[in-house]
């Protein structure tokens, strides 16, 4: 794995969840801290290091199809993280959303549902995406 990449994929993750933190304001219960007054620092970090480490984890699979394994990964582990943070670490969102398919888990609105369960394929996408153009550019 190319430590150069590895920085890429952090500033790629660390600008979509710059984005998504900035137009969707995570309030939990309990204390929250905020860049700007509205980023919220405790996703910011999270989503970031996440979608990074997700990365990877995919730069070292060997398989005919990484993506269908890589997504696979991303959501047992998303929704594993997401039920202990809720049920163990007693992590609340300040709303009475519903949870994912009445799972128990990510109590959000439908929007931000969708970003949790795609954001992780996406992001392998793109970044690869980006990164072989980059690559192809330079040859």
């Amino acid at each position: 794995m190319n430590r150069k990449n590895t920085v890429y994929a952090f500033l790629l993750a660390l600008c979509i969840t710059i984005i998504w933190t900035s137009f969707n304001r995570y309030e939990y219960i309990g204390n929250n801290l905020y860049l700007f007054n509205t980023i919220n620092v405790f996703p910011l970090v999270l989503w970031t290091i996440g979608l990074t480490i997700l990365y990877t984890i995919h730069t070292n699979i060997k398989t005919k199809h990484p993506l269908i394994i890589i997504t696979i990964l991303y959501l047992v582990c998303l929704f594993a993280l997401e039920a202990f943070g809720y049920y163990v670490l007693n992590i609340r969102l300040n709303s009475n959303y519903p949870s994912l398919f009445n799972m128990g888990i990510i109590h959000a609105p439908v929007h931000m549902k969708v970003f949790y369960v795609v954001i992780g394929p996406i992001y392998i996408m793109a970044t690869d995406f980006l990164l072989k153009a980059r690559s192809y550019r330079s040859a």
